[in-house]
């Protein structure tokens, strides 16, 4: 027993000397939160400390009260379910999509009902339709919204593609070593948090995307800018789906939702903890592309 606690104290002080270096405190680097979160930053004079207490306050509140402002306002937008969302007319199609979201692994139909929200959109004539999906389900776990390492990569890309016959499918993600090619597939490397990044798709994917589904990093910084590109990508009265939003972050779609011409239709649907964004375009003339 005592060569046991010999051995912890040799170990301890071993660890005391380490933190004891200069080199160790010259690591520990304090972040410059006023000047790294400069965007929420008080324009104002005043002691450091607290210009940085009040940064960090502005980040935690600052779309808070937007979403308040939104209530003030009375632009709240009613939500429904998914079963709402698909009508009576669909529910042969939802089920066919389910089958084969199943299939092949995906979480669409197994943890959400999205099977019921993709059965209303894709209800029209698929003939040379194309879907684009961001997010392929990367089962590698050094990335960030991985789906474990029992995930299916391109599961749902294969469901679709199953499903209906005429359409072509493209996939991407930010995860280079899960991309693929199959028949009426095509995937492609994508950093949602970079605009060169998607300018790059641009260039390879024309503008005729009739579904265009977020499914990636799910956070709102990409999930703006996929929105944004995602304009750009989709061809008239085409859809762009963004899935899995957190239920707290309601507020700031319902901004979104009011940014939008009066000519597209939106829809906030709420499926068990999750919100999902869907947006209906209409002609390119109505928005300034």
């Amino acid at each position: 027993m005592n060569r046991k606690i010999q051995v912890i104290a040799n170990k301890f002080k071993s660890f005391k000397r380490f933190v004891e270096m200069p080199k160790f405190y010259s690591s520990l680097r304090l972040i410059d939160i006023n000047k790294t979160f400069s965007f929420f930053s008080p324009a104002s004079a005043g002691n450091r400390s607290a210009v940085a207490n009040l940064t960090v306050k502005a980040i935690n509140q600052t779309f808070p009260s937007l979403f308040y402002l939104m209530q003030v306002l009375n632009h709240s937008k009613n939500l429904i379910s998914p079963e709402e969302f698909c009508g009576t007319d669909n529910l042969e199609l939802a089920n066919k999509l389910k089958v084969n979201f199943d299939k092949y692994g995906s979480d669409k139909s197994r943890l959400h009902n999205y099977h019921y929200i993709y059965a209303r959109i894709l209800s029209c004539s698929t003939e040379n339709l194309k879907i684009f999906e961001i997010g392929l389900g990367t089962n590698n776990t050094d990335v960030v919204s991985n789906m474990g390492k029992h995930g299916q990569p391109g599961a749902s890309l294969k469901a679709f593609r199953d499903t209906f016959p005429n359409v072509l499918i493209y996939g991407a993600d930010v995860d280079s070593r899960i991309l693929f090619n199959e028949t009426r597939i095509q995937t492609f490397h994508l950093d949602q948090t970079e605009p060169s990044s998607f300018n790059a798709i641009l260039k390879k994917v024309a503008p005729d995307i009739f579904l265009l589904i977020d499914d990636g990093l799910h956070a709102l910084n990409s999930n703006i800018l996929t929105f944004a590109y995602g304009l750009q990508m989709v061809r008239e009265f085409g859809w762009i789906v963004i899935e899995d939003i957190p239920s707290r972050q309601l507020g700031l779609w319902q901004l979104v939702s009011t940014l939008l011409p009066e000519s597209f239709d939106s829809y906030i649907i709420h499926d068990k903890d999750n919100l999902v964004f869907v947006v209906q375009t209409s002609s390119r003339e109505s928005f300034n592309l």
